[in-house]
């Protein structure tokens, strides 16, 4: 699966509502999209607030629980901006 599209990455479920633990899925990572020609001033401000921010996007998007700033700069599919 990771080989056609590099995004993709089993999981499995946590217990919500009706939603059992452990059921088998396929997950992606949250990802910032921006466009190329975004200055670079912009880009570290938004990484900057996002990781400078973390505890106060926990309480308003849930997703945000487990996301760490180690796990926003693991290698994927796409290029950093800029691309290093």
């Amino acid at each position: 699966m990771q080989k056609e599209i590099p995004a993709l990455f089993p999981a499995l479920t946590k217990q919500n509502g009706s939603m059992p633990a452990g059921v088998p899925i396929v997950a992606t990572p949250a990802l910032l999209w921006a466009h190329q020609d975004l200055d670079d001033d912009t880009a570290y401000s938004l990484v900057k607030a996002l990781t400078m921010n973390v505890e106060e996007l926990k309480k308003v998007q849930r997703d945000f629980a487990e996301w760490t700033s180690d796990r926003a700069v693991k290698k994927l599919f796409i290029p950093y901006h800029p691309e290093p």
